[in-house]
């Protein structure tokens, strides 16, 4: 496996019965419909996610997919209208090589495509912006494009997405909180049920929890002003042990 899908799984993580994948026949045909190969890591993000919504946002193709809105070979007959009344576009469109293949789409209505340059294996990411800035290049691939945002290295085609996740800091819950960058969305966590007016009030609670519990300072970053989530990997091997006893620890301090 190629290591940013490795790396995007521990990010997103894959359906236990990926839908949608196509047969061998149906890659075969794909290919020979479209008069080409399609890249590795595409092939193989495919086998693990399927197809369907990824990460709660993007819907990327698949041969395998019946309905027509999710076929990577009968959606380009959508996108011939999508493109047909457009003079002087920047780039060639599919069939032309290199030009433009699409392989997904957002919930906002934007398009993600190929650039068909050179080996399948060495083409990039063009996405389009239907309602704003319209098209931009990103010099990597469909899967490291797709990691790129939900590390947030790549800024995505909306404004609150991806949404972030990170330990939750009241006491005692091994849950995980929920919110945007914005500085007026709420945060919620839906294993303990707290929630949180705005980032300002959601970053306070993590600053007093690891005032008191020092053992949580390997769950977030300090950044820009604000708390983001640290790798999960720097977080202590006995992480949970130790939050199940932190109002342990406060009984006794305030017995002390």
């Amino acid at each position: 496996m190629i290591p940013s899908l490795e790396k995007l799984i521990t990010i997103v993580p894959p359906p236990k019965r990926p839908k949608a994948v196509g047969s061998f026949a149906r890659w075969r045909t794909a290919e020979e419909k479209l008069g080409l190969k399609l890249p590795e890591d595409y092939r193989q993000f495919v086998h693990v996610y399927g197809g369907g919504l990824f990460a709660d946002f993007y819907l990327v193709h698949t041969p395998g997919e019946r309905s027509v809105y999710g076929n990577l070979v009968d959606y380009l007959g959508l996108m011939a209208s999508h493109f047909a009344w457009r003079d002087g576009l920047q780039f060639n469109i599919h069939p032309s090589r290199p030009g433009l293949l699409v392989w997904g789409h957002d919930e906002n209505g934007n398009y993600y495509y190929w650039l068909t340059k050179g080996e399948p294996d060495r083409w990039t990411v063009v996405t389009e912006e239907t309602r704003g800035n319209g098209f931009a290049k990103h010099n990597c691939s469909m899967v490291e494009y797709l990691l790129g945002v939900q590390l947030l290295k790549i800024k995505a085609l909306a404004g609150s997405y991806p949404p972030l996740v990170m330990r939750c800091p009241s006491e005692e819950c091994l849950g995980w909180a929920r919110g945007a960058h914005g500085a007026d969305d709420p945060w919620h966590c839906d294993a303990c049920e707290s929630e949180w007016d705005d980032r300002e009030s959601f970053d306070k609670e993590i600053m007093a929890v690891l005032q008191k519990h020092p053992h949580r300072r390997a769950s977030y970053l300090r950044k820009r002003g604000h708390y983001y989530p640290a790798p999960r990997e720097s977080e202590d091997p006995n992480y949970a042990k130790l939050v199940r006893r932190e109002l342990t620890i406060n009984r006794s301090r305030i017995a002390e």
